[in-house]
């Protein structure tokens, strides 16, 4: 779970398993030496982060949040190397995190936001479920962001769907004025 990664059992005949990276991200932050672990577990704690903290955390919420499993900014980490470089410069490049200045601020501070490709590639569902699952809680014990991960996942459902459904006819269009296979009555 630390770093993104689920286990699951691909051939339980055969007692095989793959770890695939949690959530649906395709990013997985690896090098290509053999020494390099996978930067996703962060990314996924810092989504949780900025949308547990109402879709905007700033810089400062970032690193509280990091601090405790020690995470820090400016000191390297033994996974990770420089946290900072890789959050507000790969993790922006690869634009699953946008880091912008935060409006009417009196002073130069920065906020992040989801990403488009964090957008397209997970949920605020999923996220949420993981935060969850982390704070070993029930979705339920953090009401209004549940409601908002729910409220987006329906709208998710509902543009599929329609989408799935192909173009429809013209707004304003009677079914009188479309042509039909069955005889008028």
């Amino acid at each position: 779970m630390v770093f993104g990664l689920e286990m699951k059992d691909v051939d339980p005949v055969n007692h095989c398993y793959a770890l695939f990276i949690k959530l649906g991200l395709t990013y997985d932050g690896m090098r290509s030496d053999q020494y390099s672990f996978p930067k996703s577990g962060l990314l996924i704690v810092i989504l949780g982060v900025v949308f547990m903290k109402g879709n905007r955390a700033t810089d400062e919420e970032i690193w509280e949040a990091l601090n405790p499993v020690g995470i820090c900014a400016g000191i390297n980490h033994f996974i990770f190397v420089d946290p900072r470089e890789l959050i507000t410069g790969e993790f922006v490049r690869e634009k699953y995190l946008e880091y912008q200045p935060v409006a009417n601020s009196d002073f130069v501070q920065y906020e992040y936001v989801w990403g488009i490709r964090a957008k397209a590639e997970t949920s605020k569902m999923k996220v949420f479920e993981f935060v969850a699952k982390v704070r070993e809680s029930h979705p339920t014990a953090f009401l209004s962001q549940y409601e908002e991960a729910l409220i987006e996942e329906e709208e998710r459902t509902l543009t599929m769907i329609l989408q799935q459904a192909g173009p429809s006819s013209t707004p304003g269009e009677s079914s009188s004025d479309t042509s039909s296979d069955f005889p008028n009555i």
